[in-house]
């Protein structure tokens, strides 16, 4: 995901109760109508808990450079 598409996902998710898992994440971007894209993109992040929207960020933006520098698996 591209920094920019990351930062339109952040503003979606203001107002999400943080911390927050990615499942709270996905619920709550699903609440808000997000685009499959953006729900995709959650969708990848690693699971874990995450405590801030900037951490959401980088995650998606890290899983994404490392998926088109061909070090990822492809797989979820």
């Amino acid at each position: 995901m591209h920094l920019r598409a990351a930062v339109e996902l952040k503003t979606l998710l203001v107002g999400v109760p943080l911390p927050a898992e990615k499942p709270g994440l996905l619920e709550y971007a699903v609440k808000q109508h997000a685009q499959p894209p953006f729900l995709d993109a959650l969708q990848s992040l690693p699971d874990r808990r995450y405590e801030s929207l900037d951490e959401v960020v980088e995650g998606l933006v890290t899983y994404a450079e490392i998926r088109s520098s061909g070090r990822g698996s492809g797989t979820k």
